[in-house]
């Protein structure tokens, strides 16, 4: 979603972003690709064992929350604090809806249109996929509206329908719009009490929030999603609003080790309210751009998975179920492709294919669409106010 430019010597891009920041994003989108893609694993036996590996994956989608809780605020508390106005309010939403409704809606249409595909196919007995188009939990109608306005995470049903990964801008949504009037209720506050009430609210309940999920306090997978975005946005706003301090010149030093201990905790099932802690001890290493893994993650390859990001998040879900229904097609060639001694091309060849698709997506319909909506003088101030989603 950023610009490729290369960072300039402080740590920032040429958009004033944090360069390293940016590649974490695109690796978190690639580990929401593999959380969802792990199950085809198991029909590779060499590689069966990571069928399982990957579950806490899930824990990336909270690192995206306060990534944007963290450049959200830089890029408009002062904005907010010095005019707190119904013009300044909807010019703020207006660029936030610029980043994610298009996308989403065109993503929405897709699916649409694959479940027409699919109705025809049923009435006219070509195929069979197991269930009725148009009448299950997971697309219907009813869930089909309140997902086109992006409200399928505010708890009027299941988050998990239609474009599946799409229930975190609906969670997002909820905390854009709430932001600022938290921010507005605590201008009063000195900095450091500003910072320390929204990372210690943020943080706290972010993670007793997470320990509740794992104690069974809610019904899967009602978890409450939009208050979980918006106490891990809060918390990014906390880390944007503290001051560097002694131990910010140690924590870049730490980056390898935190890395290493993030993993462990994924990959040996630690409670995510831990994983969680660390996740945003690892984003506060890197937010002055020191130390040597901030130095690797604003490396071209990382900062051109950072560019197609948002694109490859929101459409990888799609990539995967075509992907996997043409194995469905009764036909040699793609009966060969998905048999257990081909499975290693085959997965090969579906990460590589949906990061070609996100490529031409993000080329051909994000850009695209962003330039021509942003073309107004109203929207590329919004935008240059509001910062990145």
């Amino acid at each position: 979603m950023a610009d490729d430019k290369p960072p300039v010597a402080n740590g920032m891009n040429a958009n004033g972003e944090i360069a390293s920041l940016d590649g974490l994003r695109g690796i978190a989108a690639l580990c929401i690709v593999l959380y969802h893609a792990q199950g085809v694993f198991a029909f590779w036996p060499p590689a069966a064992f990571l069928a399982g590996a990957f579950g806490k994956y899930y824990l990336f989608v909270d690192l995206f929350f306060v990534l944007s809780g963290l450049v959200i605020a830089r890029s408009s508390a002062r904005l907010f604090d010095s005019d707190f106005s119904a013009r300044t309010y909807r010019s703020f939403m207006r660029a936030r809806l610029i980043r994610l409704w298009p996308v989403h809606l065109v993503t929405l249409a897709i699916l649409v249109v694959i479940e027409l595909s699919l109705l025809w196919g049923v009435e006219r007995g070509v195929f069979d996929p197991g269930f009725a188009p148009f009448d299950r939990p997971e697309a219907n109608p009813v869930n089909l509206l309140t997902t086109a306005f992006m409200l399928q995470s505010w708890g009027f049903h299941d988050k998990l329908v239609w474009n599946v990964p799409s229930w975190f801008i609906s969670a997002l949504l909820f905390a854009y719009l709430a932001y600022p009037f938290v921010l507005r209720a605590t201008r009063g506050l000195p900095r450091t009490s500003r910072a320390a009430f929204f990372v210690l609210t943020g943080g706290v309940l972010s993670l007793a929030l997470h320990a509740a999920y794992e104690l069974d306090y809610f019904a899967a997978p009602h978890d409450i999603p939009f208050i979980r975005a918006l106490l891990a946005f809060m918390l990014g706003c906390g880390l944007s609003f503290l001051e560097p301090g002694k131990w910010d010149e140690r924590l870049p030093y730490a980056q390898p080790v935190l890395v290493v201990a993030i993993l462990a905790c994924f990959h040996l099932k630690a409670p995510d309210a831990l994983s969680v802690f660390l996740l945003a001890l690892f984003i506060r290493s890197l937010q002055f751009d020191k130390g040597r893994v901030a130095h690797a993650l604003a490396a071209r390859p990382f900062r051109f998975l950072s560019k197609i990001s948002f694109s490859l998040y929101m459409t990888h879900f799609i990539g995967l179920f075509l992907i996997d229904s043409f194995g469905q097609i009764n036909h040699e060639i793609p009966k060969n492709m998905f048999r257990d001694e081909a499975m290693g091309v085959n997965i090969a060849a579906r990460f590589a294919l949906l990061i070609l698709f996100a490529w031409a997506f993000w080329r051909y319909v994000e850009e695209p669409m962003r330039r021509w909506l942003t073309q107004t003088p109203q929207a590329a101030t919004a935008l240059s106010a509001g910062g990145r989603p």
